[in-house]
């Protein structure tokens, strides 16, 4: 509506209402009082029939004469006293509720009195505001919740649309309702890697405050954690995998009432009553990490980083180990923490992990050995044994038959056997003669001819 409909009438409820240029169509509710101050009449705008917001002259017809105001603000408001009281609502029930008393005001150009409250201590960031007229001098609230704190403050308006001090401030508690929040229902408990995931109904009393979860092995009751919470989803993590738990919940509100049980909702108080109004348990294993968490055909350096990888068995399509950049080798090492062999950019080299320098070399296409192994294969002087032109036998250094020689069995390298004891000479001169494979021979060629002595 417009302001011209108020012309003269000017909002007398609210310190932040001065002129009728301050008043909007919110503000427009049954009962509103204005006065005129042309003619110091006041008006109540109510809901009696043919009352419109757009037209005030169909407002109460019970016009008040006031007396001129006296140009000072009105008195602070003192006497001030709140007591917690039940207030019967509509349906029949009874809800927690204030009286707030005062002393009158004797001053002879007040027009009402204006009561805020507001939960204690916060500084009225948004408090409820009451107005009544000036004949009363207490009024009953209520909407209020149970068993809470609440800070109450009265001040007397005038004529003038000037606004006296506040009063002091008196903090007063509600009481307990007699009604508990509905059991939560449709509870649900969802696995996840030593975690499981609960949800469940909300809570839609007005007072609701807020939720107890507890949980504990299902093998177990006596060991149970209980944790609160306010919304109806919660994680619950830090537990033990393959170990089954058994879940509850209760809803709690304002007053400390919880329902009974599940079929008797009479409302107990929570803390004297620790076994009342818990859900059904409801059952759930965290899971350990499963084949779908991990990639196990191909471990990368992208996926794990570890200064020491120790298993018993490790199975792998790919192992990626360094890389372009990257000196990173592999090592071995025997069960005395002794290394044995390192596996690099510069190939694989095994040695005693006792006598350190008899070291084998494979590297490319070639098999090298030594005996002076320094730890490093490119300062190392080494033996090619193998390569891509065949076995070179001078650079094997050790053996096991007698004189250190190593035989390659069933090569046709040696002959017949020959005695041990004295030394003999043998000329081959048929293939009979490399009919044995166990003789202990060494070969020279003369000539045409081959030439094989006994040890």
């Amino acid at each position: 509506m417009s302001s011209a409909s108020l012309t003269g009438r000017t909002r007398v409820l609210s310190a932040s209402i001065t002129t009728t240029a301050d008043v909007v169509e919110e503000d427009l509710q049954s009962p509103l009082w204005y006065i005129d101050t042309e003619t110091g009449t006041l008006w109540r705008r109510d809901d009696s029939p043919g009352s419109t917001d757009a037209d005030p002259s169909t407002w109460s017809s019970q016009g008040k004469a006031l007396p001129p105001g006296d140009g000072t603000a009105p008195g602070k408001v003192t006497g001030v006293i709140v007591t917690p009281t039940s207030v019967q609502q509509p349906d029949g029930t009874y809800s927690p509720g204030f009286e707030v008393e005062w002393t009158a005001n004797t001053e002879t150009d007040l027009v009402s009195y204006e009561v805020q409250f507001d939960f204690e201590g916060t500084t009225w960031a948004t408090p409820r505001v009451v107005m009544v007229g000036i004949d009363q001098t207490s009024v009953v609230v209520d909407g209020v919740l149970g068993n809470a704190s609440y800070d109450f403050r009265v001040r007397a308006l005038d004529t003038d649309s000037m606004v006296g001090e506040w009063s002091d401030t008196v903090t007063a508690t509600s009481g307990k309702d007699s009604d508990a929040p509905d059991m939560p229902t449709e509870l649900v408990a969802a696995p996840g890697y030593r975690m499981v995931g609960l949800s469940w109904s909300r809570a839609t009393d007005s007072d609701f405050s807020f939720y107890q979860v507890r949980y504990y092995p299902s093998a177990t009751t006596s060991e149970f954690i209980i944790i609160s919470a306010r919304s109806n989803r919660v994680i619950i993590d830090s537990l033990n995998p393959d170990v089954e738990y058994g879940f509850q919940v209760r809803a709690i509100d304002r007053s400390g009432n919880v329902v009974t049980s599940s079929v008797d909702t009479t409302a107990v108080d929570y803390l004297t009553n620790p076994e009342a109004g818990w859900t059904a348990q409801v059952l759930q294993t965290p899971t350990r990490i499963g084949t779908t968490d991990l990639s196990v055909n191909t471990v990368v350096a992208n996926f794990i980083t570890t200064g020491t990888l120790s298993t018993d068995v490790l199975i792998s399509g790919t192992v990626d180990i360094g890389g372009v950049g990257n000196p990173i080798q592999l090592e071995v090492f025997d069960s005395l923490g002794n290394q044995m062999s390192r596996w690099s950019d510069d190939g694989l080299v095994i040695w005693d992990p006792v006598t350190t320098n008899k070291a084998v070399w494979l590297y490319g296409d070639s098999i090298k050995f030594s005996d002076v192994y320094t730890g490093d294969p490119g300062t190392t002087t080494w033996s090619t044994a193998i390569d891509s032109r065949g076995v070179n036998a001078s650079a094997i250094l050790f053996g096991s038959d007698i004189g250190g020689h190593n035989r390659i069995m069933n090569s046709g390298m040696e002959a017949a056997p020959f005695p041990t004891v004295a030394r003999s000479t043998k000329t081959w001169t048929a293939t009979t003669d490399w009919d044995d494979a166990t003789s202990t021979v060494n070969l020279n060629v003369s000539g045409s001819a081959l030439t094989m002595t006994t040890v």
